[in-house]
């Protein structure tokens, strides 16, 4: 069954714009880049500890905020008054992700798989079609706990044959009870985020009004929420929970996850409003910028090699001071000259998309790709974003889409 849309005078078009996602979006690259550069530059990838290690650690959250952006941004968009859009749009999205992704994983002996943009794509889907079911915010709750009870509930006491058959690969993508080749996010529990995103999202739309005049009273109560669940982690670390969400993601991960949103949000709401609309402006991260900076980041990190200057405690935070504005630049300048190109013309989304069909079969015939090609590759694809509706450039999604795409 599908829900009857309601008129978009019902909730105002300011009602489903929030400076809050743009910042949202900057501190969820920023931890990309954090996590992602102490785990190729430091000894044993970070994980000796100290400071750098707790440093990457956190950067380790990345992807929590960056798909619970996704179900927030949709779940504005979706709610009653939200501008109605067709099915092809957010399959279109999930299609130019997916090429992006494959850039990450695609080999000759290795032809499926789902890394971070893969993830995204689906959570778009996912959350599309929630959003269009009759109640919307009870089947995205539902749905939610049901990854949560699947991954934690019912994968450690089935007694699950997890093998290397078609259907035991299927079955762990979808319970993530152990690592898969070439899936970094199974199913459950990680598409709770994005469904618990749609629902922040919904609530927003609904009470924008309110939120936007109280926003440091919101900010409270969700600092003090998040704390509550970062005391419950400390709790579990000290009964020696393990925190860890490289292909099965543990129990407490999972707690100081969704800790992990709320004091974002918290954060940003605070920013918002304390900041100035310049210092705003200048610390977030908007539209397809946010989906640069995947290539762009990957690009800055393997053309450098500190690894002999890094003193432990020092050196990092430092070049992080660096590294982080130099690879959000980069991903806004990127930024503007396609969206600058894709006023100029539309035959260029064809050689876009041949070109990148291209570069990866190329990946298919020949093993271990040259890192450029895939790069270049992702960027093509982001390319296609802009290209493909020149119009709406200028609010196009991150890799995460969340708001109303092509």
């Amino acid at each position: 069954m599908y829900r009857a849309r309601v008129a978009t005078a019902d909730v105002p078009h300011s009602a489903r714009h929030w400076a809050e996602l743009d910042l949202l979006r900057a501190l969820a690259g920023a931890l990309m880049v954090v996590n992602h550069a102490g785990v190729a530059w430091l000894p044993d990838h970070g994980e000796r500890g100290g400071l750098d290690g707790a440093l990457t650690f956190v950067g380790s959250l990345a992807p929590v905020l960056f798909f619970t952006v996704t179900g927030i941004g949709r779940g504005i968009q979706s709610a009653p008054g939200g501008a109605s859009r067709p099915f092809r749009a957010p399959l279109l999205t999930a299609f130019i992700l997916t090429l992006a992704d494959a850039t990450l994983w695609l080999s000759p002996t290795q032809h499926l798989g789902m890394d971070f943009l893969g993830f995204i794509a689906l959570s778009t889907v996912v959350v599309e079609i929630v959003n269009r079911t009759r109640w919307p915010a009870a089947v995205a709750a539902v749905s939610a706990l049901v990854c949560l009870l699947l991954r934690y509930v019912v994968a450690p006491r089935v007694g699950l044959r997890l093998g290397t058959g078609v259907a035991a690969q299927g079955l762990n993508l979808l319970v993530g009870k152990t690592a898969l080749i070439a899936t970094s996010y199974p199913i459950c529990p990680w598409l709770a985020y994005p469904l618990f995103g749609s629902l922040v999202g919904r609530f927003a739309a609904r009470h924008a009004d309110r939120i936007r005049a109280t926003r440091g009273r919101c900010a409270s109560v969700l600092a003090v929420t998040a704390a509550v669940g970062l005391g419950l982690c400390v709790v579990m670390y000290q009964h020696h929970a393990t925190f860890f969400r490289w292909g099965a993601m543990s129990f407490a991960y999972c707690i100081l996850g969704f800790a992990a949103v709320l004091a974002g949000i918290s954060l940003v709401l605070a920013v918002v409003r304390g900041a100035s609309a310049g210092a705003i402006g200048a610390l977030s991260l908007p539209g397809l910028a946010s989906f640069v900076l995947v290539p762009v980041h990957y690009a800055v990190i393997a053309g450098l090699h500190p690894e002999s200057l890094m003193r432990p405690g020092v050196t990092f935070p430092l070049a992080l001071l660096v590294l982080v504005p130099v690879v959000f630049g980069a991903s806004r300048w990127i930024d503007r000259r396609m969206k600058a190109l894709a006023s100029h013309g539309r035959p260029l989304p064809t050689v876009i998309l041949l070109t990148t069909t291209v570069a990866l079969l190329f990946q298919i015939a020949r093993a271990d790709g040259p890192l450029p090609l895939r790069l270049v590759t992702q960027l093509l694809a982001c390319g296609l974003f802009a290209f493909l509706s020149p119009r709406r450039a200028s609010r196009m999604p991150t890799p995460l889409p969340s708001n109303q795409v092509v």
